[in-house]
């Protein structure tokens, strides 16, 4: 009522004083004192627009935060969600705020799952379904499109810890869906334009190792999402010269190769993955077989592109022989980097008179890397030479029964024993 006697800028200003002190003040579930400053928090809110300056917008934002993470219910999960939402209706124009409040809600999903240790009843899974519709819903709102891709892979990853299945996929495919928006280019607070590529290929790696466990869909198949994202990759705006979408390919190739094993590296508790549904089927692997087979397909052919973006990108004769160069050591860690996989994730030891192409492959990937082996960094030679001596070492171990095949292996073998010589 005090608060009241004030009007305009000196009520704003009283607000967020009283909102200020609140920052040091302990957590509370006093519901007198939280309705209090919920209406100051309204005032503090209510009198931004879209003339305000930025700096005060996030200083608001802050102390709106500031006060949602100092109300805590303690175990009545259901009360502190039920605040979340008469906050996200009051507080709906500042996106710093939406984006903590599906931290926070995001988090009580995560509480239920801890407190009833993972055996939930139906009436723990209905709300933490009830948890998930809310991220569903406030996520899109966000302005920011890469901050949208975090949050749906969290909640993706927080649905299947809580094996709900169909609101897994849902956050997939929403986060799928957003990398073709994704802008090519950020502008840095120098007012200098920065391609997103490296961001993406970062969240795409975070993105593949979690796809290892997320199981295939009953009526779409084993590799669904799988296939959605490789889909979806081409149509970002990716720069030849750089690696980044190569690094991302090569991910896309270690997953494959992954899901390709009788038992996979890691699992959640009470999900079945892939290994578990589909593995061993001869359907499964023939179709997996082929993914893989288009995968280091268009990988050599990102290779063959880097080299290609150099001749027909426009720059000064200065600049061209840096450009060259840069083009150059791109190609050469990318054949390291795919020849590396090929040691680690193929098992040569079970070659059979099919798979000469894989030989072929890495003869390709040796020439590649040894025409550039001098402008290469230190750590790039030792990772080349550590992944060819274990290529050498897995083809000695190939048994073969075709002659054809043993003079394919035994080309291979001589060749990575001259490299290495070399080295």
């Amino acid at each position: 009522k005090i608060v009241d006697i004030f009007s305009g800028s000196r009520k704003i200003k009283i607000c967020q004083e009283i909102m200020e002190w609140f920052r040091s003040y302990k957590k509370t579930s006093d519901a007198v004192l939280i309705n209090t400053l919920f209406d100051f928090g309204r005032n503090v809110h209510d009198s931004l627009d879209c003339l305000s300056p930025m700096g005060e917008t996030a200083y608001r934002g802050e102390l709106l935060v500031r006060f949602i993470e100092k109300v805590d219910f303690g175990k009545d999960l259901e009360q502190q969600l039920n605040f979340y939402v008469e906050c996200r209706a009051v507080f709906c124009n500042l996106d710093m705020v939406k984006d903590r409040l599906v931290l926070c809600v995001s988090g009580l999903a995560v509480k239920a799952y801890r407190l009833v240790k993972g055996k939930h009843s139906k009436k723990t899974a209905t709300f933490v379904k009830a948890c998930l519709a809310y991220c569903h819903i406030t996520i899109p709102s966000l302005s920011d499109v890469f901050r949208k891709l975090q949050l749906l892979l969290l909640c993706a990853e927080i649905s299947l810890l809580n094996r709900c299945l169909p609101q897994t996929d849902t956050f997939l495919k929403a986060a799928i869906s957003l990398i073709p928006e994704l802008p090519s280019h950020i502008e840095s607070r120098d007012s200098v334009k920065i391609h997103n590529e490296e961001r993406l290929a970062g969240y795409l790696l975070s993105l593949l190792a979690f796809l290892v466990l997320t199981p295939g869909h009953p009526s779409h198949g084993p590799f669904y999402i799988v296939q959605g994202l490789i889909n979806a990759l081409p149509r970002f705006a990716w720069q030849n010269n750089s690696g980044q979408q190569l690094k991302v390919q090569m991910g896309v190739f270690a997953l494959l190769c992954t899901l390709f094993q009788r038992r996979l590296p890691y699992h959640i508790s009470g999900v079945e993955s892939n290994d578990t549904l589909y593995g061993g089927t001869a359907a499964y692997q023939a179709e997996l077989l082929s993914l893989i087979d288009t995968c280091a397909t268009d990988a050599m052919a990102m290779l063959a592109a880097v080299i290609q973006s150099s001749n027909t990108v426009a720059v000064s004769a200065a600049s061209a022989a840096g450009v060259a160069m840069l083009t150059k050591q791109t190609q050469g860690k990318g054949a390291v980097d795919f020849l590396s996989q090929i040691a680690l994730r193929i098992d040569l030891t079970m070659l059979s008179e099919n798979d000469s192409p894989v030989l072929a492959t890495v003869m390709k990937l040796l020439d590649i890397s040894r025409k550039h082996r001098q402008i290469l960094t230190k750590a790039d030679n030792s990772h080349l030479q550590m992944s060819v001596a274990l290529l050498l070492k897995r083809l000695n171990q190939v048994e073969v029964e075709s002659n054809a095949l043993s003079s394919h292996v035994s080309v291979v073998i001589t060749q990575l024993k001259s490299f290495l010589d070399e080295m």
